[in-house]
């Protein structure tokens, strides 16, 4: 799945207006600002970072080509989505992939930046420029931010470029923020029955002694309804409380925009509140970009207020 690029720094005015893609695009959750947009973006060509390849300086322009050139080597053989992508370590070593699907399910295959970061090996990643064949900017999905800021530093840069040349910059520390301030009682006070349900899941998730977070995620529908998951070790994969939550969802017969979803767990991170992971959060995107989200801490009560498109950020939907 692909992220539909936005950023939290554009104006009120862009972030209402419904940006161009192609179908195949949002389908795979790529997509990007709307077309003629000057917010944020520009031209390949005039920024003047140049790194040294074999004795030689290569340009983001020469980049962009050899992503293009990559993507030619796609196999879209279920979205028809090509991507390219191409990456240079701190010590200058070139890197290309593409992204690959082999069968007829999307969740089978790898993505073409998935594929850089499986190549850096210990080599610090310095730049990421990703392209399709979209007229939008493409956007890594939830699953290759999280693999990204596993492995790359947070101030590698990322360069999303449309087919035309079109590009929007960030760093891979800005793919998966967390809200800073917490929630008061009265804003969390309509949640307090969901929040009690995800704190139950959360003393049954299970993870089989793997180092993953332990959530329980709840699902709450217009109509009251609770859809409900937990973290769980099934057949050797790990299945993750939204997911869980979001499966139990389509099964119960509901569709479109739920009211609220509640994550509850711990970490290390801000608060001490649950850190959802890249693939939660392109589910949570997937769910609906602007229902409330609450992440809540069981063990000290600490809560957040924020929405998919705040934890999955320079992303848009139709």
């Amino acid at each position: 799945m692909r992220a539909i690029l936005s950023s939290p720094g554009l104006s009120s005015e862009l972030r209402s207006r419904r940006p161009f893609s192609d179908d195949r695009a949002v389908a795979l959750g790529r997509g990007g600002p709307p077309r003629g947009s000057k917010v944020a973006l520009s031209r390949l060509g005039v920024e003047p970072h140049r790194y040294p390849i074999q004795g030689r300086i290569l340009s983001d322009d020469e980049l962009f080509s050899l992503a293009k050139s990559e993507k030619e080597k796609s196999q879209a053989k279920v979205s028809g989505f090509r991507v390219g992508a191409a990456g240079i370590t701190e010590s200058g070593r070139l890197l290309t992939g593409h992204n690959l699907e082999i069968s007829d399910r999307l969740t089978i295959g790898t993505c073409a930046e998935s594929s850089i970061a499986f190549q850096l090996r210990e080599e610090p990643l310095k730049t990421l420029l990703i392209t399709s064949d979209s007229e939008c900017c493409v956007a890594p999905c939830g699953g290759c931010r999280q693999t990204l800021s596993e492995t790359a530093p947070k101030d590698a840069r990322i360069i999303m470029t449309s087919k035309d040349g079109a590009k929007f910059e960030t760093t891979v520390g800005a793919l998966l923020p967390m809200p800073s301030a917490l929630a008061d009682a009265a804003s969390i006070a309509p949640f307090l029955a969901a929040i009690d349900r995800a704190k139950e899941l959360h003393t049954k998730a299970e993870t089989g002694g793997r180092k993953i977070a332990r959530h329980g995620a709840v699902v709450v529908e217009n109509d009251g309804t609770f859809y409900g998951g937990a973290t769980r070790k099934q057949s050797g994969t790990m299945s993750l409380a939204v997911q869980m939550a979001a499966d139990a969802r389509f099964l119960g017969g509901h569709s479109g925009a739920p009211s609220a979803v509640v994550i509850a767990g711990t970490s290390d991170g801000p608060h001490g509140l649950p850190v959802p992971t890249g693939r939660e959060r392109q589910e949570l995107f997937n769910l609906s970009p602007k229902t409330v989200i609450v992440l809540v801490n069981p063990e000290t009560g600490a809560a957040a207020l924020t929405s998919a498109e705040q934890l999955l950020p320079f992303a848009y939907s139709r």
